[in-house]
């Protein structure tokens, strides 16, 4: 089974937080299959663009054979296809490859360009941020206690 997985993630310094997110869609069905988002303290806005990817790929349904992955990060997915050289989280990338190794995934990676209408894309861009308010929010709330 193909899946598609749309990614994004983004680093908020004021907070020094970062947020990641996904959306899986069955390709056949056209189905929303899962979406996550949540905020990983510190890090780098590259790393959360692979941290999103990862987590997407990991999710994937057992009877996933394949999967595109979509983001508006040329570097996550340059560097995840092995199109540029990998000087940078290297940690991340190894754990990348295995995980696609051990599920004996086919990936196809397309970069789609930000805040240009692309419905997932854009959705992807929104969880990061719920993610971060959240976050804000119930930090605010645990600080006045």
């Amino acid at each position: 089974m193909h899946y598609l997985l749309y990614t994004d993630g983004a680093y908020y310094p004021d907070h020094e937080r970062s947020a990641i997110s996904y959306v899986m869609i069955n390709a056949r069905t056209k189905r929303e299959e899962r979406r996550l988002s949540q905020t990983v303290k510190g890090e780098t806005s590259g790393r959360a663009e692979i941290k999103a990817i990862i987590s997407a790929v990991y999710a994937l349904p057992s009877d996933a054979d394949s999967c595109t992955i979509i983001s508006d990060s040329r570097y996550a997915l340059d560097a995840c296809s092995r199109k540029a050289i990998r000087y940078h989280n290297g940690d991340l990338f190894v754990l990348f490859d295995k995980i696609v190794e051990a599920r004996g995934l086919s990936v196809t990676y397309q970069w789609v360009r930000a805040h240009n209408g692309n419905f997932y894309n854009e959705l992807c861009d929104a969880l990061c941020k719920q993610a971060i308010d959240e976050y804000i929010s119930n930090n605010n709330k645990n600080e006045s206690v």
